[in-house]
């Protein structure tokens, strides 16, 4: 690939392919350097790149994060208001709302939470409480909006009602396979894989189409690397419930391990349309769409995850500083490398990404 001032970039692009043991520990099974310009198959390069992402992000993810936006009574966003997050056990935490009405509260312990917010500034306005037990969200994420009502026109006795998402009010899951699900979920959080897969497969012995454990199953069979059987489950579960984000989001990595690169692109630019948050999505697609060339996109969905989780996407560095150096930017490639390598000083090919950053500050003349 002919850069900036007749240059050839040899980035070093992460063509690895690694595996981890259950306990998270990767080992590397392959290590290969090549140059941009021999590289006509450059979306397989993401794809395979892609299986040194999935051991990190699986094991930084938040335990359960709670998000979803503000709304003031005419509808629009409530920008800079405050969000308080409470639970029983004595637990509390608040922030506030960006210019879109969007928060979010992350690592959050399993456990039933109440959410409200309030504007100081606007007395005349109230947000009716709004409940979720997390430990029945399947995809570790819940999603609760929260509205301002004018005073006059609230309920006197606001009631008080769990929040579930719409597919899950379509469904009566009997409870024996509520239980299984929970019980696998609590397996997975312990790293008992095995054990947590057949939990799953007796809730969906008791209720088959139980999308949600679906995904779940889906989730774990990426952490042992049965990518085909993953697949399988996540287009399972979407035919049940098309806009299921986690599976969207599941369906979209194998892909992308397949090197089907646009269908990847598509199923995860849909499931950040339904969740802006998820900084999984966010890596994912900027990795799909730098293999497609859609440069802009690559890096707006790139930054934008390690903005939402600066430690679990931090494998978005490497692919912003091969990014730079496509677009002739050495000195910027390098100082994204330099991040990364900070954050990661025991990488595995942590000695070769070096000689890659010093070879970027060389074409950069600095």
């Amino acid at each position: 690939m002919q850069l900036k001032g007749g240059r050839l970039v040899d980035p070093l692009f992460l063509l690895q392919a690694v595996s981890a043991n259950p306990q998270g520990r990767i080992r590397v099974l392959r290590f290969e350097r090549t140059s941009m310009h021999r590289l006509p198959w450059f979306p397989s390069v993401v794809a395979v790149a892609l299986l040194f992402v999935s051991p990190i992000v699986l094991a930084q993810r938040p335990v359960y994060r709670v998000f979803g936006q503000v709304y003031l009574p005419d509808g629009k966003p409530a920008a800079a208001v405050t969000v308080q997050i409470t639970a029983s056990s004595g637990y509390s935490a608040q922030t506030v709302s960006n210019d879109q009405g969007k928060y979010e509260f992350d690592s959050l312990p399993s456990g039933r939470y109440r959410l409200t917010a309030s504007d100081p500034a606007r007395p005349e306005m109230q947000v009716e409480p709004t409940d979720t037990d997390v430990s029945r969200a399947p995809g570790l994420q819940v999603m609760v909006h929260l509205f301002f009502r004018a005073i006059a026109d609230a309920p006197v006795t606001p009631p008080e009602r769990p929040v579930v998402s719409v597919p899950e009010m379509a469904q009566r899951v009997p409870k024996d396979a509520e239980k299984a699900l929970e019980k696998a979920l609590e397996q997975r959080r312990k790293g008992q894989i095995g054990a947590a897969t057949q939990s799953i497969n007796k809730a969906l012995a008791i209720f088959p189409s139980y999308f949600q454990a679906l995904t779940v199953r889906g989730e774990l069979s990426i952490r042992q690397g049965k990518m085909a059987d993953a697949l399988a489950d996540f287009s399972e579960a979407l035919k049940m419930n098309p806009d299921f984000e986690p599976a969207l989001r599941g369906s979209g990595f194998c892909k992308l391990q397949q090197r089907n690169v646009a269908e990847a692109a598509f199923d995860l630019e849909r499931a950040l349309k339904l969740n802006p948050l998820d900084s999984d999505a966010h890596l994912y697609f900027g990795i799909a769409t730098l293999a497609l060339d859609r440069r802009t996109d690559a890096r707006n969905s790139l930054e934008q995850a390690l903005q939402l989780a600066p430690a679990g996407a931090v494998t978005a560095r490497i692919y912003l500083a091969n990014l730079n150096a496509l677009e002739g930017h050495y000195g910027a490639a390098a100082d994204e490398m330099s991040k990364y390598l900070t954050a990661q000083p025991d990488a595995p090919n942590a000695e070769r990404l070096k000689a890659q950053e010093a070879q970027w500050r060389q074409l950069s003349g600095r």
